[in-house]
């Protein structure tokens, strides 16, 4: 039996024609008469012909129930002429849930690499063919449902695999709640939250009447952060010579908040040159997680407010903020010798009052620290919507305290660990 990929040449196929109908007639007439032997053959003597089962491996073959017990068969047959090359693309295609039919091949176990195109030529004993299979993609669209969805519209997953990142939804006037499985109403998809489904899904952007207007600065990223030791920190910070707002992760055993041990969703503020010192904290995350945090300024009221995964969790006073200020990645430990790893993803900043550089600047205080792209960005955009659009950014800012003795407590707090700077003008 032989069999041609879906690269075989037809030269190839018609020359092993000959050579198997050569060897077959010098197998009847003996050496010398395979030129004469079909003198006297009757032309309307039907070709023999040979069964090719064909197996669904896994998978049913539609209308075709040939036992008779009202479901698909996993098994059917075709007819093929004996000493021909059959098409297989001829053959009917089975179907299976979640998978997507790629070809025939000769084992139960063939990859897509081995899909035969053709099988032969045909033996009289006939042949077993095995569907191949692979996992079916389906094609996610996000509807910005009078709104946009910022980043990218599409996306292609797997039946089981999470979501992971997700758009951010842009409507002027409105605050982005996040995406739902239908227009109205419906279920929240989170960036953990796995697809279930067996077809293409739509998700639509739900929107939210902004009270207050627009924020007058704001940034957003994709964090997460696991760390060795007492304490560690990984946040967004906006700051002016005098004043810091940060958002982030925050672990420390000693601190004596319910959330102590746990990473914990909280804001800092330090404004009026250290005299006003605000922490709040909202919650906890596993360690490692991923989570797309979201830091607003308002300078008309001076407060901050705080959203992870679309979901507003609560605010802070600041002071105003914006030209001449600063937008940081930040990443810190709280002993000598305590570490923290944490990664910042998909980077985008609204300001369109404002200037922006990249994150080009990067310092590190007090011991061993990098500070290190580990994606290349693949697009930045400048739309008035967003300022710094950095989708298909990441930035790994690790390393290890060494302080000698105190902690970040007895040193100028914002200069401990590493970071990465963009400046506002």
């Amino acid at each position: 039996m032989k069999s041609r990929s879906r690269k075989a040449s037809g030269k190839l196929r018609g020359l092993a024609w000959l050579i198997s109908a050569a060897m077959a007639l010098t197998t009847l007439f003996g050496a010398g008469s395979a030129a004469f032997a079909t003198e006297g053959a009757d032309p309307n003597t039907p070709p023999a012909m040979a069964t090719i089962t064909l197996d669904g491996n896994g998978g049913t073959f539609e209308g075709v129930d040939a036992d008779g017990d009202g479901a698909a068969d996993a098994r059917t047959t075709v007819e093929a002429e004996v000493g021909v090359w059959y098409d297989v693309s001829k053959a009917p295609k089975p179907v299976r849930t979640g998978f997507s039919f790629v070809g025939w091949g000769l084992t139960s176990t063939a990859k897509e690499s081995k899909a035969i195109e053709e099988i032969g030529p045909v033996l009289a004993e006939g042949h077993i063919l095995y569907a191949i299979w692979t996992e079916a993609q389906y094609k996610i669209t996000f509807n910005g449902n009078k709104g946009k969805a910022q980043q990218f519209k599409t996306l292609s997953l797997k039946s089981g695999s999470v979501y992971g990142t997700l758009p951010t939804g842009v409507r002027k006037g409105y605050k982005f709640l996040g995406w739902y499985t239908k227009k109205s109403g419906g279920k929240k998809v989170y960036t953990t939250t796995k697809f279930k489904g067996k077809a293409n899904q739509t998700l639509y952007a739900h929107w939210k009447k902004q009270s207050g207007g627009m924020p007058d600065l704001a940034v957003e990223t994709t964090l997460a952060m696991t760390g060795s030791g007492s304490g560690y920190h990984a946040k967004i910070v906006i700051g002016t010579a005098s004043s810091a707002i940060s958002f982030g992760f925050f672990y420390d055993e000693g601190s004596g908040r319910p959330a102590a041990g746990s990473q914990e969703i909280f804001f800092e503020s330090v404004y009026n040159g250290g005299a006003n010192f605000t922490v709040n904290g909202y919650g906890t995350v596993s360690p490692g997680s991923k989570h797309r945090i979201r830091l607003e300024i308002y300078n008309s009221s001076k407060t901050a407010k705080g959203y992870v995964d679309g979901k507003y969790v609560g605010s802070a006073p600041t002071n105003k903020m914006g030209g001449g200020g600063y937008i940081d990645l930040l990443a810190l430990s709280k002993y000598s010798g305590e570490s923290v790893n944490a990664t910042f993803a998909d980077t985008t900043v609204y300001g369109p009052k404002f200037g922006f550089g990249g994150f080009t600047g990067g310092e590190s205080h007090f011991g061993s620290w990098t500070a290190k792209k580990t994606t290349k960005k693949t697009s930045k955009k400048n739309d008035g919507t967003y300022s710094y659009f950095g989708y298909g950014e990441t930035w790994k800012l690790s390393g290890t305290a060494s302080m000698g003795g105190g902690n970040w407590g007895d040193l100028e707090y914002q200069n401990v660990g590493v970071r990465k700077r963009m400046p506002i003008w």
